[in-house]
């Protein structure tokens, strides 16, 4: 059958699968007429695994395609996708991970805001942050083949110096309080069950200010991305402030040895979330992921369906 459909399968599934017999999943697939995708957020996280061998042959057994954003070198969201031969093995030697470098720079600042690592103090996390910053960027300048001029450059060091101000100063205290307690008064009694999507994101405003649902809405007005340009990225923000805001909860997240881990995990689901929405159907088999998808994608106009596989 000529595939019909796009299949976006998170990195759950291709983590459950690659080790076990997946044929059905394929021929499951090839019976609906769906043709499996897979986009630089499988890429790297695929690399980081250090087993990228194993999701090659998972990707080339499924005969999975190269989801390419055609928007991308101008940094804007190109809402119809461009598919191309997967070439996996080769796509995964050539890949690299600066958006890794991304998260390690802004993620601790958000984990903390959200509760997480409450053993590290907050300047420590900022100067932290900061560093993260300058070495992306002495990065990026070294692999530059047109170098930036002299004024060029001191207005990124100023840049820079303004950045890792304002995140010494930043009084995230304060924030912080206001965001646990939205949280804490979301999740009590798990309203959010059973409720559907449009429903829970209007649930978890009315826990805001009036000036902070203003500013929401300002910024992320109803079926947003049907009426106005993306750039890269915007719509992971978004699954991500719904996170941020208690749509999902792991308490996982904010303790324990691995909560780092598990945060930076919660933000690649929000960009997968992103690279999905220019396909018919998102296959996750996280729960989670599964609400939060159909959240953002009913509240922001994307027609993706979701749908969560059950594995033994």
């Amino acid at each position: 059958m000529i595939p019909r459909i796009t299949a976006y399968l998170d990195q759950g599934i291709y983590s459950k699968i690659r080790n076990i017999d997946h044929s059905w999943l394929g021929k499951t697939l090839i019976e609906l007429g769906a043709l499996p995708v897979f986009s630089d957020a499988h890429l790297t996280e695929m690399q980081n695994s250090g087993r990228p061998e194993e999701f090659a042959k998972v990707l080339e057994e499924l005969n999975a395609c190269y989801l390419r954003n055609p928007g991308a070198y101008h940094n804007s969201y190109h809402p119809i996708a461009s598919f191309d031969i997967g070439q996996a093995r080769a796509r995964l030697a050539s890949h690299t991970v600066e958006s890794e470098n991304y998260l390690k720079a802004f993620l601790p600042m958000l984990h903390h805001m959200l509760g997480g690592l409450r053993k590290t103090h907050l300047t420590e996390i900022a100067t932290g942050s900061s560093a993260e910053i300058k070495s992306l960027v002495d990065s990026l300048l070294a692999a530059s083949p047109d170098p930036p001029s002299e004024n060029d450059l001191e207005k990124i060091k100023a840049s820079i110096l303004a950045t890792e101000k304002n995140l010494l100063e930043w009084d995230i205290e304060k924030d912080k309080k206001s965001i646990l307690k939205q949280r804490e008064a979301v999740r009590k009694g798990d309203v959010l069950q059973g409720l559907p999507p449009l429903e829970k994101i209007d649930f978890l405003l009315s826990f805001l200010d009036e000036d902070q649902r203003t500013k929401f809405i300002s910024i992320y007005p109803p079926s947003f991305a049907l009426k106005r340009p993306l750039k890269n990225g915007e719509v992971t923000g978004f699954a991500f402030t719904l996170f941020g805001l208690g749509l999902i909860h792991d308490r996982k997240m904010y303790t324990g040895p691995r909560q780092e881990q598990r945060f930076a995990a919660q933000y690649r689901d929000a960009w997968h979330i992103e690279e999905a929405s220019r396909c018919d159907i998102f296959l996750t088999a996280d729960e989670g992921a599964f609400e939060l998808a159909k959240a953002t994608y009913a509240y922001s106009g994307f027609p993706t369906k979701v749908a969560c596989l059950k594995f033994p």
